[in-house]
C-alpha cells in the first residue's frame, strides 16, 4: 500500500494539487523507497503537529507532509492539562518484557477532531495556487527520480489490478 499512496502523491504533485498527507509520529513509512524517491525529486514540507491541539481524545503526536510551507500552521502547543482517556493498557510480562494493547477508546480515538478537518479547510483556503510555467524556456526542470533512469518501472508492488479495472469501467479482463 506504500507504493500505491506514493504514486497517488506522484500524480496529486504532477497536477500541482494542494495535498496534505498525515502520519503518527511514529511512522516509518516515508523511509520506504518509493516515498524516498518522491521526496528526493519534490519540494515536501513536513511539520510535527499534537491532535490533541485539536480537540483530540489523546495528544497523539503526528507528522504532516504537504507541498507548501503553509503546512506549518498546524503547529500548535499541546494543551497542558491531563488526558482522560487512557488508550492502551501496558503489563509487565514475566520475561520483564512490556506487552502493550490498545483498549476500546483506542479506536475512537482514531477519527480527526473537527477543529482539526476545519483547520484542514483554512490552510487550504490560504494555500496560494500552484500554478505550471509557461514559459518552457525560462521553467526549471525538476529532478528525474532515480528509479526512471533507464528502466521501465510498471510499480507491480503498487498492485493496481482493480484500479486499472475502475479506470476502465470494468472493460479490462
Amino acid at each position: 500500500m506504500v507504493s500505491r499512496m506514493a504514486l497517488i502523491l506522484w500524480v496529486l504533485e504532477a497536477k500541482k494539487c494542494f495535498w496534505l498527507y498525515e502520519q503518527p509520529q511514529t511512522s516509518l513509512l516515508w523511509e520506504h523507497p518509493r516515498m524516498q524517491s518522491f521526496l528526493k525529486s519534490n519540494i515536501v514540507y513536513k511539520t510535527h503537529m499534537w491532535m490533541g491541539s485539536y480537540g483530540g481524545l489523546s495528544p497523539k503526536g503526528t507528522h504532516l507532509w504537504a507541498p507548501c510551507e503553509q503546512v506549518s500552521k498546524f503547529s500548535l502547543p499541546l494543551p497542558q492539562k491531563e488526558w482522560d482517556h487512557q488508550l492502551v493498557a501496558k503489563k509487565v510480562l514475566p520475561d520483564g518484557s512490556v506487552q502493550v494493547t490498545g483498549n476500546g477508546a483506542l479506536k475512537q480515538s482514531q477519527a480527526y477532531p473537527k477543529q482539526f478537518g476545519k483547520a484542514t479547510v483554512c490552510v487550504w483556503l490560504n494555500t496560494p495556487c500552484r500554478t505550471f510555467s509557461t514559459n518552457y524556456e525560462k521553467a526549471s526542470t525538476k529532478k528525474i527520480p532515480s528509479f526512471w533512469k533507464g528502466n521501465m518501472d510498471k510499480w507491480a508492488d503498487a498492485n493496481l489490478s482493480d484500479v486499472m479495472q475502475f479506470l476502465s469501467l470494468g472493460t479490462l479482463k
